[in-house]
């Protein structure tokens, strides 16, 4: 699972990165170096998958965007590591004034919650089912709201993607032969 996030990402940002073997510096609040997650997890997709066409194998390997989902997650971006384990959608007040017309007239249009926040898990699995076929239609491998959508370049490029498997490999003494 990525996200949109991984948009925030740049070639520059990923190569970066992967020049300080995946400890980069702690940037943009945090923002930045999620973002940077979620493009590895993209770029990461699109190695598996190239493996998986070189090695003949008949599936594929897919990304995509949950959506932005009710989750508290924020809490670690604007928290850091060191964020405590409040979960404040369960423990906060409902919101008033100013703060409840926000939240009703925006955050509940873009907002989903977390019951409808696996439908594109679920569907891209549930596709699994059919063959393995999810690479040739379409032609990109990232999706969002079951549906397929392009990534950022940065985050479909099959150089960026090899090194970031190689530099994986490297890190964790583990290979994946296909």
């Amino acid at each position: 699972v990525s996200s949109d996030a991984h948009r925030l990402a740049t070639s520059v940002s990923i190569k970066a990165a992967l020049d300080a073997n995946l400890d980069p510096e702690y940037a943009a609040a945090g923002w930045g170096n999620y973002g940077l997650s979620k493009a590895a997890n993209v770029l990461f997709t699109v190695e598996m998958q190239s493996r998986i066409e070189a090695a003949g194998l008949k599936g594929s390997a897919v990304s995509l965007h949950p959506g932005v989902v009710q989750t508290d997650l924020g809490r670690f971006i604007m928290g850091g590591v060191g964020a405590e384990d409040v979960r404040l959608s369960e423990t906060a007040a409902a919101p008033t004034g100013v703060g409840k017309l926000l939240k009703e007239t925006l955050l509940d249009k873009v907002v989903i919650p977390v019951e409808v926040g696996a439908n594109t898990q679920v569907f891209l699995a549930a596709a699994a089912d059919a063959g393995g076929d999810r690479a040739r239609r379409p032609k990109t491998l990232y999706f969002d709201k079951m549906k397929a959508v392009k990534p950022n370049d940065a985050a479909a490029d099959p150089a960026l993607a090899k090194r970031l498997w190689e530099i994986s490999e490297t890190l964790t003494g583990a290979t994946v032969d296909l």
